[in-house]
């Protein structure tokens, strides 16, 4: 990244730059990124960190010696005796970060699980804090000593200035109650760590697949305490809501990730009977922040599926959750009854209603909930008529309970949209999506409901280009669980097969629009459009379609909210012992 007084000036150095590759044989391109563009650089950086983290296995990019920094002119002999040290201890390791700093990040990658390598790991950080002696430089040069590298602080500077050190702490801190043990008199570096030597946890059969992440216990030990789950909500991003809103650490992602890992130490039945890993869940909101902002990927919504499912085995079932989990199948036969629905909104609206409902369901009485459509959606497909004679291509749009039920104008609207564009629309009539279930935890009913779609999808999945949908937590259940949760292997290869062609509707009205496939007129009013996007979407697929497909109205000018979760998270925000903590999420957008 180049710094100057002009344009010029900084064009001038990376031509520079290139020529000086060049002339050495280095590199085959040499793409030179310029203004926006620039963020999408450091973005892949931050992205392979986290794919690092969550690299799957017990072997791990450690962090024990990834702070050292010497003088930039020093760094290139550095990096090669560092080389060497990895070459000793027979060590791959990671390098990555700002090396114009002399500051370049190196992770051995090492399985802390193993006495071994826990050896190999200490002999490793000695070596290097001689190395770092060696050239003068520190063991950290941006993120402090700490725990880890206090026990080789005096092995780095030399007896003598440890000696002053310990002198200003003794000074200031006589009787060592601010931090002690941290950069002075610190213990053995492994004595703290979360893995024990000999570690180990059996796997036991789980409703969820977690193959992507060698097991169940592994997906649990993703978290590696970095704390990005800490950030405020001013710093951007969805994760975590819930500690956005409390500050309190056990509402964190890492805390939740902390207690899983504890209690798989201890078995299953210990597991899902732990009152405190429940509490700890209590506000979890299932919004899949985590999934996407986590540089580890730790899935907590997944997790927490899990984790009720055993615990309702054991506990039995919560009235409530059942009839949040169970709402749009119960009204399938009354919404076929004329007038039905009209009597069960006034009845949901009243005081006397709102009361029943928190008495019996725990629903807030300051919440209405939402209102039934007069007639589903599939009703009101019956009987239109298809509009394109000749069409580019065909779709499947998968209509979910949530639009059947409560707002099908929205999958009408779809409908024209797609027909106007040129498109032939399917829509076989499929059952829930899944999603209120899993949300519950009622994970077996969530993959009865699942596997159910895509037998029903199964019969058009070659003849469509694409099946699409209108709402995100209800169509990406066959983005995200649908693969995870089938047990047979037919039904997951077909389930492979469905994940390949799911997109929203408004992703795919984007792609086939930049592709040149796409006969409809776009208005000509102008508008200033404003997008909060849905917590699912961000985090499976991405708001980027939305916003592309926003903007194809010429005179539309688009932007995305820099907000996180709106606070509701299907039932979450109408239950009376979330409400408050749900106000106080929203209001964060």
């Amino acid at each position: 990244q180049f710094f100057g007084d002009s344009e010029e000036e900084v064009e001038q150095s990376a031509r520079d730059l290139i020529a000086h590759y060049k002339a050495r044989n280095l590199g085959y391109a040499y793409p030179v990124i310029r203004g926006a563009k620039m963020k999408s650089v450091w973005d892949l950086r931050k992205a392979g960190l986290g794919i690092l983290a969550g690299k799957p296995g017990d072997v791990k990019p450690e962090t024990i010696v990834e702070d050292t920094a010497v003088a930039v002119e020093d760094l290139p002999a550095y990096i090669r005796e560092f080389a060497r040290i990895m070459a000793k201890y027979e060590a791959d390791c990671v390098y990555y970060a700002h090396a114009s700093v002399g500051v370049l990040h190196m992770r051995p990658e090492l399985n802390l699980k193993d006495p071994r390598d826990i050896q190999r790991a200490r002999s490793i950080a000695e070596d290097v804090a001689d190395l770092v002696r060696e050239f003068r430089g520190s063991l950290s040069g941006e993120h402090g000593d700490g725990r880890i590298r206090g026990p080789f602080v005096e092995r780095a500077l030399g007896s003598e200035v440890y000696a002053l050190l310990r002198e200003v702490k003794q000074t200031f801190d006589p009787q060592g109650l601010m931090n002690p043990g941290v950069i002075v008199d610190s213990p053995p570096m492994e004595q703290d760590w979360r893995y024990y030597p000999g570690y180990q946890v059996s796997d036991w059969d789980t409703e969820f697949s977690y193959d992507d992440a060698l097991g169940f216990q592994r997906a649990v030990e993703r978290c590696n305490g970095s704390g990005e789950c800490r950030r405020p909500h001013t710093a951007g991003g969805t994760m975590c809501p819930s500690y956005m809103v409390t500050l309190e650490e056990r509402e964190s992602t890492r805390a939740r990730a902390n207690l899983f890992r504890r209690m798989i130490q201890q078995g299953p039945d210990e597991l899902f009977t732990s009152t405190e890993l429940k509490d700890a869940l209590d506000l979890c909101i299932s919004c899949k922040g985590c999934r996407n902002d986590c540089p580890a990927s730790v899935d907590i919504a997944r997790l927490k599926a899990e984790f009720l499912q055993g615990w309702y085995d054991r506990h039995g079932t919560p009235l409530g959750a059942k009839m949040f989990a169970s709402v749009t199948e119960l009204t399938k036969l009354p919404q076929a009854i004329p007038g039905a629905m009209a009597i069960a909104n006034f009845g949901q609206s009243t005081k006397l209603g709102k009361f029943v409902f928190k008495k019996a369901l725990g629903i807030s009485d300051q919440r209405t909930l939402p209102a039934f459509a007069s007639k589903s959606f599939h009703a009101h497909f019956a009987r239109r008529k298809a509009s394109v004679l000749d069409p580019i291509g065909t779709v499947l749009l998968f209509i979910d309970e949530f639009t059947d039920r409560y707002e099908p104008e929205l999958g009408l609207a779809a409908v024209d949209l797609l027909e106007a564009g040129g498109y032939k629309v399917i829509v076989p009539k499929l059952g829930q999506s899944g999603r209120g279930p899993l949300s519950k935890g009622f994970v077996r009913d969530g993959r009865k409901a699942i596997e159910g779609n895509l037998r029903g999808i199964e019969p058009y999945l070659d003849q469509v280009e694409a099946v699409v949908g209108v709402e995100p937590s209800g169509v990406l259940t066959l983005v995200d669980e649908a693969v995870d949760l089938t047990k047979d292997a037919a039904m997951r290869a077909l389930a492979v097969r469905v994940k390949a062609k799911v997109m929203l509707a408004q992703d795919f009205v984007a792609k086939v629009s930049k592709e040149g496939r796409w006969r409809g007129e776009w208005t000509e009013e102008t508008r200033e459009v404003l997008l909060h996007g849905h917590c699912h979407q961000k985090s499976l697929v991405g708001q980027e379609g939305t916003l592309a497909a926003l903007a194809l109205p010429p005179n539309y000018s688009v932007k995305a909210i820099p907000s996180g979760c709106c606070g509701m998270a299907g039932s979450f925000g109408y239950e009376d012992a979330h409400y408050e903590v749900s106000m106080a999420i929203g209001e964060m957008v």
